[in-house]
């Protein structure tokens, strides 16, 4: 998830930072079980685990290797520097 935010000016030490500050856009949760996420990141080579049940675990984005197996399972379909993931940006 992100946010943008705007500062308003003003330093002061007794009134705090979030006082200056107001959110202006913040993204959606990018998670790989998003219907249009999951096609993005199978369209780039990746696969997207989703268990059958609710046991706990969560969607995960997996990068194929060269030998077919699943590796590097993130639950998020999108992150900086996470480059061995196929489709997670």
């Amino acid at each position: 998830m992100s946010f943008v935010g705007v500062y308003f000016g003003g330093h002061s030490l007794s009134t705090p930072l979030q006082k200056h500050v107001q959110i202006v856009y913040q993204s959606r949760e990018d998670k790989p079980d998003l219907p249009e996420e999951k096609a993005r990141i199978v369209a780039a080579g990746g696969y997207v685990h989703i268990p059958p049940n609710d046991n706990g675990d969560v969607p995960r984005a997996y990068h194929i290797d060269e030998n077919g197996q699943a590796r590097y399972g993130l639950a998020m379909s999108r992150s900086l520097g996470d480059w061995k993931v196929k489709g997670v940006m």
